[in-house]
């Protein structure tokens, strides 16, 4: 805006030149340089177009411009001008901004800063050519703002600065949304770590072609060489070579039901005796429904299983003793 305010200047000043010498030829009335007049005329005609032209396209800029263009005055800290944009930012007329002191829509951390902003600029401080400053609406409530600066001089001083602002509120709420879900996923990941590495169950997410994404170390312990590493990427049969789980598996993926398996023996490449397990498998979908995966749970019911046939045989010797006690009472009557 300040280089086509300089533009404008430079036009006016050869308008006026051009205005002085078809004066001059006229008074003059020398007819030997009528050509001369008439080119004077002629540029005289293509300055003021220009002029014309240009202080429109700025006069359209300014009012329909879809971002807030205001002008200040240095040595006051007021409004000068102000566009439409600026009035429905704030909340206040253009009226009401004119003359207006800065303070009133800079909230104070913000006024701090752009005018050390100024100070930076008039210094020939190397500054960013756009930074974000909150402003206050008539209403007292703050929006944040991307403000360019431009400032223009008179006789080597600093006159006026020229503000052009973007509301970036939107961004910035989205900035701040995405930031409280980044700690939300955070959170939520260190939970299912912890869940996962603290619990007694052999844990497995697979996806749909039945490859491993993701391990807990029990699984990598008693499966494999305690690298949960070595799992990804690898498919389940790698290391159960039992091809009727996979009719199992596969149905759960097709119909998304999940499904609990009690007592179910299992062998696997570290383990080819059969082991017992209680087998939990349930589907996970998408927003879409569509199933991206399922996650197995495991717990080994091996010592417990083995617990109860030792059991099962104590009793069992325990009643053949009665029954060989009961015999031998009789015979000793």
């Amino acid at each position: 805006m300040a280089d086509q305010n300089k533009d404008i200047t430079e036009l006016e000043t050869r308008l006026t030149n051009a205005e002085n010498l078809v004066n001059a030829l006229r008074n003059l009335e020398i007819d030997a340089i009528i050509g001369e007049h008439h080119v004077a005329y002629v540029q005289l005609k293509e300055v003021a177009d220009t002029i014309r032209i240009s202080r429109e396209l700025y006069r359209h800029i300014v009012r329909d411009a879809p971002i807030g263009i205001a002008e200040i005055d240095l040595e006051t800290d007021l409004f000068i001008t102000a566009n439409p944009q600026i009035a429905e930012y704030t909340g206040y007329s253009r009226d009401e901004i004119a003359r207006i002191h800065i303070q009133h829509v800079f909230s104070p951390e913000s006024l701090a800063l752009f005018r050390r902003h100024i100070n930076d600029i008039q210094a020939h401080i190397t500054t960013p050519s756009q930074l974000q400053f909150k402003l206050k609406k008539k209403d007292g409530t703050e929006f944040w703002t991307l403000i360019n600066t431009r400032i223009t001089f008179k006789d080597d001083q600093p006159k006026t600065a020229i503000i052009i602002i973007s509301d970036i509120s939107k961004q910035k709420a989205l900035e701040k949304e995405e930031i409280r879900l980044t700690s939300e996923l955070t959170h939520e990941k260190e939970l299912l770590n912890t869940i996962m590495e603290k619990t007694q169950a052999h844990l497995a997410y697979l996806d749909t072609n039945l490859n491993f994404v993701r391990v807990n170390s029990a699984f990598a312990n008693d499966f494999g060489a305690g690298n949960k590493a070595d799992f990804i990427g690898k498919n389940y049969f790698d290391f159960f070579p039992n091809p009727e789980e996979n009719e199992i598996l596969q149905h759960i993926i097709k119909t998304q039901q999940p499904a609990l398996y009690r007592e179910k023996t299992i062998t696997s490449i570290k383990h080819p005796k059969p082991t017992y397990w209680n087998w939990a498998i349930s589907p996970v979908t998408d927003r879409n429904g569509t199933t991206k995966g399922i996650v197995l749970s495991l717990m080994d019911i091996t010592d417990l299983k083995q617990s109860e046939q030792s059991i099962k045989e104590l009793n069992w010797k325990l009643l053949r003793r009665t029954y060989d006690l009961q015999n031998l009472n009789k015979e000793m009557e």
